[in-house]
């Protein structure tokens, strides 16, 4: 089916946005408050790759709940998946992945100069929710991995990047976000880091680290579309 091949697509243009909107924005010399690795937000602020960023994410961020929703249904067919806490599970899997799609959506085209707060909140639902959402299908598709050989090597690359994943979201913002500290200026909405480049450019890296991984998790999917018949005949 022509579906499975929307994980490819969804990670390809969320990729191309992404380092698009960098090179520009690094080519025009934008601002990036002092670093050398500019959060990404900065790099969607400016016009012209504000458009680049605004319309990629939005496509990218549809792409996410059809890719989400697809998941989940697959995850369905399997045997543990008809056990009632872990239909419960999917189901709240589902309304948070739906979620953070929306939010990419939402933060692509608030921008942190003119819509911070707007920004800034769903930025943090994105990431709370589309973490949360993955961690439950891997834990699903986990229960799983003995009932087929296939699925025992579906789920190793998930696992790891997963965990790596968590690590960089963790030191992004529960541990870096209290740490960071930066001055806004008000006349020109933008943001300098300079007084503290050590703890934000830890926080730049996990944070690409935690967005390019999320894109590349709905991509290790595109296996597992192609053999469906293995989650339905599973035992």
């Amino acid at each position: 089916q022509k579906t499975q091949w929307l994980p490819i697509i969804g990670c390809t243009i969320a990729i191309v946005t992404l380092f698009t909107c960098l090179g520009i924005s690094k080519g025009l010399n934008h601002s990036s408050g002092g670093l050398n690795l500019p959060y990404i937000s900065d790099t969607g602020r400016d016009e012209p790759e504000h458009i680049v960023f605004a319309t990629g994410m939005s496509i990218a961020g549809i792409i996410y709940i059809w890719v989400t929703v697809m998941i989940q249904r697959l995850l369905l067919l399997v045997p543990v998946a008809q056990k009632a806490r872990n239909r419960i599970a999917l189901r709240v899997a589902i309304g948070l992945q739906v979620t953070a799609g929306a939010s990419v959506a939402l933060l692509a085209g608030f921008n942190t100069r003119d819509h911070p707060t707007v920004h800034l909140l769903t930025a943090i639902l994105f990431f709370v929710c589309a973490i949360i959402g993955h961690t439950i299908s891997t834990a699903i598709l986990y229960q799983s991995r003995h009932s087929d050989p296939y699925l025992a090597q579906s789920i190793k690359p998930k696992l790891v990047l997963m965990a790596a994943i968590w690590i960089a979201f963790v030191l992004y913002i529960p541990i870096g976000l209290p740490l960071a500290d930066s001055e806004y200026d008000d006349a020109t909405g933008l943001y300098d880091y300079s007084k503290d480049k050590q703890i934000n450019h830890m926080r730049t890296a996990t944070q690409w680290v935690t967005v390019v991984g999320l894109v590349l998790y709905l991509g290790l999917w595109h296996g597992d579309f192609k053999r469906a018949e293995v989650f339905a005949n599973s035992q």
